[in-house]
């Protein structure tokens, strides 16, 4: 069995600093802000540099190919936005892995699961794709089980690294219990895919208390208490007040039983508590103490009431939430954990043998994997292809571009047709 490493054994270790590259498609931080926070978590421990700069990735003088300089880095991080519509085990990396075979590299996997309702590329894939790259250790947001199972099957560690919170972000009005005139508030995706959260607002429409209630989800439905429309033009400024100005937060697991970032942005405000329904992971946190876990509607109900007229035990709820976040939750214990458990696994690796070996690969069925010319965000961009900007999909474009041309060369000249003139050419 490989060795996995728990996140919460970070408090008294004391990380190195890596030079590391850091492989990512463009990311708007507004959208995927956790993306951008576990990136930045990460900058303040080691020096990152990004795909995207042009002194990493230069192009030869005499050959015009991009070289890449394994003895600039100690590791490549495959951040979550990359790694998250792998549909082919082949897939190329975005730059040459052969160059930085010496090079450690691992990758934080992303939708490790598979949807008819969303895009979320193939688990197999992702997994095999991770072997392929000689990855040091993969990393999951879903559970421990979760982990334990890509760790059987992927070839290598995977460790499950639960999401994280900026708590000086969501925690700016920590201790702040006078300005709240919500009991309780909801955000997020909403629709047919997401039963319980329909059941949970539509119970909360239907309780006979008519509760001061803020509710914010996709599906743009919205039954605030004077809050109007507000949460379809919600800053991450405002939404932070949003969760301030509410008594009770209401949140749902995702896929898999996944604990999205919304339970710890909640648990880090130090003003609100969480609701939440059942949660499987009890390393995270205790219920009754850190949170409040509801098994079914009328439970779910009773228990708004019980906290909406017991105001200290909630207070003492929000407040124990919130010292347990910053003593494990927040995204800079996340970049420790992430440090860790990579500095073991390389501890574990024969330091003269590489990584990444050429070659080594199952049958392929579809566009390279590695090559000089697929760069994500490269040291040159081909002249006609100069129209296309870069983007996540750009080093796919571009090894697509490539394989397609190497197909064409490799097939028997076309035999002239019974329609043909004597050039081989078809009629017009």
């Amino acid at each position: 069995m490989l060795p996995v490493v728990r996140y919460d054994r970070v408090a008294d270790y004391s990380p190195p600093r890596w030079r590391v590259l850091w492989v990512e498609g463009r990311l708007d931080c507004r959208t995927w802000s956790y993306y951008c926070d576990v990136r930045s978590a990460f900058s303040a421990l080691h020096e990152v540099i990004r795909v995207s700069h042009s002194s990493v990735i230069e192009a030869d003088a005499a050959t015009g190919k991009c070289r890449l300089d394994a003895k600039r880095f100690q590791l490549i991080v495959v951040g979550p936005r990359y790694a998250t519509n792998v549909v082919n085990a082949l897939e190329p990396l975005g730059l040459s892995r052969a160059q930085l075979a010496t090079v450690p590299l691992v990758v934080l996997q992303n939708k490790m699961y598979t949807s008819a309702t969303e895009l979320t590329g193939s688990v197999t894939a992702k997994l095999q794709w991770a072997t392929n790259l000689g990855a040091a250790a993969g990393f999951t947001w879903l559970g421990s089980r979760k982990a334990a199972e890509f760790t059987a099957s992927g070839g290598l560690p995977y460790h499950w690294m639960p999401f994280g919170v900026d708590a000086s972000v969501y925690g700016k009005f920590a201790g702040n219990f006078t300005d709240q005139p919500f009991d309780i508030g909801f955000t997020g995706s909403s629709g047919p895919k997401y039963a319980l959260r329909a059941e949970i607002t539509a119970a909360l429409r239907s309780d006979p208390a008519r509760l001061r209630t803020y509710f914010g989800s996709w599906d743009k439905k919205n039954v605030a208490g004077g809050g109007g429309n507000r949460w379809f033009t919600l800053s991450r400024v405002n939404y932070v007040k949003q969760i301030a100005r509410t008594k009770i937060w209401v949140s749902t697991t995702g896929p898999e039983g996944i604990v999205g970032t919304r339970f710890f942005e909640v648990l880090a405000s130090g003003t609100t508590l969480l609701l939440c329904n059942r949660v499987n992971e009890t390393s995270l946190w205790e219920d009754g103490v850190h949170l409040v876990m509801f098994d079914g509607m009328e439970d779910m109900l009773r228990k708004v009431h019980h906290y909406l007229s017991h105001e200290e035990e909630r207070r003492a709820i929000v407040t124990a939430a919130r010292t347990l976040v910053l003593e494990r939750h927040t995204w800079a214990a996340r970049a420790k954990f992430l440090t860790r458990a990579t500095e073991e696994a390389i501890a574990r690796h024969p330091p003269e043998v590489p990584w990444f070996v050429d070659g080594k690969l199952s049958p392929q069925t579809g566009p390279p994997r590695d090559g000089g010319k697929s760069l994500l965000l490269g040291c040159y961009m081909p002249t006609n292809t100069s129209h296309r900007q870069s983007s996540f999909w750009a080093g796919t474009i571009y090894a697509l571009d490539e394989w397609r041309a190497e197909r064409r060369e490799q097939r028997p000249p076309a035999q002239p047709s019974r329609n043909s003139g004597s050039d081989g050419l078809a009629d017009s």
